[in-house]
């Protein structure tokens, strides 16, 4: 009876350490979350994995020119230029990037935007060590956004890093300046 009660006492303490072990270091094992994201201005170098991004501006678009016919968004175009650095030693496949509104909401990339100088594309492989500059191009409601920038292109187990898009509207090219309406005298 000794021998079965020294077993269950040392499984019993087995059992606690290991239970004390997952409490204390659970948290340290999970994945970074968007309050752990670190946060980086446009213009600032945002590395995540061997991707090193920096967003160098962004502009409002009510409409995109395109060889057939312009495209008008559901909401607004936001065009983001950026460049992209591959900092490590093998060749990779650049992701598709989202915004995320004040809330958390998540908007995806638009899948079509050829009428846009120096559009990334769909397809984006990147050799070792070169460094691409384009626009990707978001369909959203007018507003101050976050980059979430990844060097996942799956998404899956993401890290990421934020990067700051404040709103600022300025107008389009070729746009028509705006002329005041003359108000009649009242008499």
């Amino acid at each position: 009876m000794t021998n079965t009660h020294n077993i269950r006492l040392r499984l019993r303490v087995a059992a606690l350490c290991i239970l004390f072990t997952l409490t204390i270091a659970g948290p340290a094992c999970k994945h970074p979350g968007p309050a752990s994201a670190r946060v980086f201005r446009t213009g600032e170098q945002a590395q995540i994995g061997q991707l090193v991004f920096t967003v160098l501006d962004a502009e409002w678009k009510s409409q995109i020119e395109d060889a057939m016919a312009p495209r008008y968004p559901a909401h607004r175009f936001l065009v983001v230029g950026l460049t992209i650095t591959n900092s490590g030693a093998t060749e990779t496949t650049l992701p598709h990037l989202v915004l995320q509104d004040a809330k958390g909401k998540t908007y995806p990339e638009v899948a079509e935007a050829a009428g846009v100088p120096d559009w990334l594309g769909l397809l984006r492989p990147i050799r070792p060590v070169e460094t691409v500059q384009g626009r990707i191009v978001f369909d959203v409601p007018l507003g101050a956004y976050q980059l979430r920038v990844t060097d996942d292109p799956a998404h899956a187990g993401e890290k990421y890093a934020l990067v700051e898009i404040p709103l600022r509207i300025e107008p389009e090219a070729g746009a028509a300046p705006v002329t005041p309406v003359p108000v009649p005298d009242e008499k």
